[in-house]
């Protein structure tokens, strides 16, 4: 698996430690893991949002 360095703001890192400290993560590989999918997640969402539309749209002028 990659290693990748992120540099955090303070309060993304304090952001981080508190997950940790909760104990709904092990480590902060984790925590941006798990960041990363809900982002992943959002874009795919809003992009579907804006595909449909746009499908439709094209469907409507080919129809003519």
């Amino acid at each position: 698996m990659p290693i990748l360095t992120v540099n955090l703001t303070e309060k993304l890192d304090a952001l981080v430690l508190s997950m940790i400290e909760s104990g709904r993560y092990e480590n902060a590989g984790e925590v941006v893991s798990d960041a990363l999918h809900a982002l992943e997640r959002e874009e795919q969402e809003r992009l579907a949002k804006v595909d449909a539309p746009l499908a439709s749209a094209i469907g409507s002028v080919t129809a003519l």
